[in-house]
């Protein structure tokens, strides 16, 4: 309803605009009449101008609502086509990243050397990092007494899970695959509010531990590219985490290894908030 509205407000000042301009001339040429003592002569001066602008008014007005609507109507032919058109490629985007996801090679985990007892030759390679980052989460709370890491320790426990991937390039693809696609809805000619629908359509093609793994990928990327902040500033906006944070384990996993600050850059303030309180 309210979206109707603000679509008839250009439409209705105008004609207001248009009544207010009417209503003045008619009072200056009551004002400024000669025969200022006459009513009478007031109105047969009036209507003398009406008989004689009247219907030229009418026309006036009614080639300049016949300009707005047509106007209006083109402008909406372009939108409609713009969005049928991304939309087309917006379904292809899709459907390539779930061939990137479910690739053989990322279904199954194989490394160089097994390093760890968690490790799952059949588990796939998003959740084998989520159980060796578990893992890891563990040992440092038993070493250290706690088990927040920092951002050196994150990238080098990710440095070294992927670098003993020997389908490394398949795994990294994805991440880089997960930007494109987000990148290209937000250079899109697309509404904000169709934006973050689309974008929120992304985030649902992606389950909890491809979410986490994504995630961290984020975190470690920025820490060695500190000035790329264009992207993460994006996520946030778009509050791309939000569901992996609101997901009871996942939540408890990132809020107890995972500093505040670290995740500040990626995570809308409601979000961080929902975890960590004001």
């Amino acid at each position: 309803m309210m979206q109707r509205i603000k679509k008839w407000c250009p439409c209705i000042s105008t004609l207001l605009l248009a009544i207010f301009i009417i209503v003045f001339l008619l009072l200056a040429n009551y004002y400024y009449c000669e025969n200022k003592s006459s009513i009478t002569s007031f109105y047969d001066e009036t209507c003398s101008l009406c008989s004689s602008c009247f219907w030229s008014m009418i026309t006036a007005i009614a080639t300049v609502f016949a300009a707005v609507f047509a106007y209006r109507a083109y402008r909406q032919s372009v939108k409609t086509r713009e969005h049928s058109s991304f939309d087309s490629i917006f379904t292809q985007l899709l459907s390539n990243m779930q061939s990137y996801i479910n690739k053989a090679t990322l279904q199954t985990t194989i490394v160089k050397a097994p390093w760890v007892k968690v490790y799952n030759r059949d588990y796939n390679t998003f959740l084998n990092f989520v159980n060796i980052y578990t893992a890891y989460m563990y040992i440092n709370k038993c070493i250290t007494g706690q088990s927040i890491l920092n951002e050196k320790e994150i990238t080098e426990l990710w440095e070294v899970y992927t670098k003993n991937l020997v389908n490394r390039s398949d795994f990294s693809n994805c991440f880089k695959y997960f930007y494109h696609i987000v990148d290209t809805v937000y250079q899109s000619p697309l509404d904000c509010a169709r934006r973050k629908q689309y974008i929120g359509i992304i985030q649902a093609q992606l389950n909890y531990d491809i979410l986490f793994c994504y995630l961290i990928n984020q975190i470690v990327y920025l820490h060695v590219h500190p000035n790329k902040k264009r992207y993460p500033k994006l996520l946030r906006k778009y509050d791309f985490f939000k569901d992996l944070c609101k997901h009871g384990d996942y939540g408890k996993i990132i809020k107890s290894t995972i500093n505040k600050d670290i995740l500040k850059p990626f995570l809308h303030k409601k979000t961080l908030e929902s975890l960590f309180g004001k």
